[in-house]
């Protein structure tokens, strides 16, 4: 049962209609509490708060408020980013002695059983770690902290959009108004109302495939923080670029509102990676500089070319293991009958 403060929206969409004339025609909706800051104590309704907390305070259109308040939540995790980044960097220049470290301590625990040796190893390898300024738990720490916040804008918006919050029919823009763009009002979304429906407010599914564009020219950033000692890193982003057509099509089935929190998203990531490639922001921050030999984005087909190659090694690899077993299981065979 939805809270008493929610307003609901009129299903034969009159209520609708009027709002989005107002919000085109006349002043915004006056800004009043819609009732979300005690919708959840989960991460969705700490993202609904924030969001009704900027809303009341600032007075700005859903539009603007949807954008800021995900600007707000990228600009509070990028210290954690910033850390991630400077740690992975350690890890990429350090590589080779890391490796090493990791290796003697997979062969020591693989060795003896021994608590005392065993723990002797962690620490030796730790202290190679240490000595490279490098944490690998840091590398974790960021994505786990980072998807409660990326899931949560996506559902609690999604949520609101859905119950729905009647403010958010008035998002505040509307880019048919705009004179520039007024001849191309057929072809623009409709980003007056954030309850709509992507497939229905953008025919032409231009905010998917803008987020999309916006996803791969990012990818081709973050593939220069690989590390050029693992030449299969690179081919895993080529994946991610033939996966992301489909994945326009499922924003065709989110609310608008949701698809401005995304697009405000990749946008801001974008930039920080471009920003934080700089070797004067990377020397602020004591990240190491990418080098000369910095990986860059392959070709699709050059990904496929090695997909091949390592279909057909895997597939060699297995016949000569099923041949050694079948040898050995024959060789036994002989053996007991002698």
């Amino acid at each position: 049962m939805l809270p008493s403060s929610y307003q609901m929206l009129d299903p034969t969409g009159t209520a609708g209609r009027k709002s989005r004339k107002a919000a085109t025609c006349g002043p915004a909706p006056r800004v009043q509490n819609v009732g979300l800051l005690d919708a959840s104590c989960q991460c969705r309704g700490l993202i609904r708060w924030s969001l009704e907390l900027l809303h009341t305070t600032t007075h700005l259109p859903w539009f603007w408020t949807i954008c800021g308040g995900t600007l707000a939540w990228r600009v509070l995790l990028l210290p954690l980013t910033v850390r991630a980044m400077r740690n992975a960097a350690r890890m990429v220049r350090h590589g080779p002695a890391l490796q090493q470290a990791s290796e003697e301590f997979k062969a020591a625990v693989a060795a003896t059983s021994d608590p005392a040796a065993r723990a002797a190893a962690m620490g030796k390898m730790m202290g190679v770690y240490a000595g490279a300024g490098a944490n690998p738990r840091t590398m974790m720490l960021a994505p786990i902290v980072q998807l409660p916040v990326v899931l949560g804008l996506c559902i609690g918006i999604k949520g609101m959009c859905e119950h729905p919050v009647a403010q958010l029919a008035a998002s505040g823009v509307d880019l048919a108004s705009i004179p520039a763009l007024s001849s191309f009002s057929a072809v623009l979304p409709n980003l007056s109302d954030l309850t709509m429906l992507t497939s229905a407010a953008d025919p032409y599914l231009l905010l998917p495939l803008l987020s999309v564009a916006l996803m791969n020219a990012q990818m081709r950033l973050a593939v220069r923080e690989t590390d050029p000692a693992k030449p299969a890193a690179p081919h895993f982003f080529n994946a991610l670029r033939v996966i992301a057509p489909f994945g326009a099509i499922c924003m065709t089935w989110l609310p608008v509102g949701v698809m401005v929190s995304m697009l405000t998203t990749v946008v801001s990531t974008l930039a920080t990676s471009a920003v934080m490639q700089l070797p004067r922001v990377r020397g602020a921050f004591g990240i190491p500089a990418l080098g000369p030999d910095a990986p860059r984005l392959p070709k699709l087909m050059e990904s496929r070319k090695m997909l091949g190659e390592y279909l057909r090694e895997g597939r060699a690899k297995a016949i000569e293991e099923a041949m050694r077993r079948e040898a050995e299981k024959e060789g036994k065979g002989k053996g007991g009958k002698l």
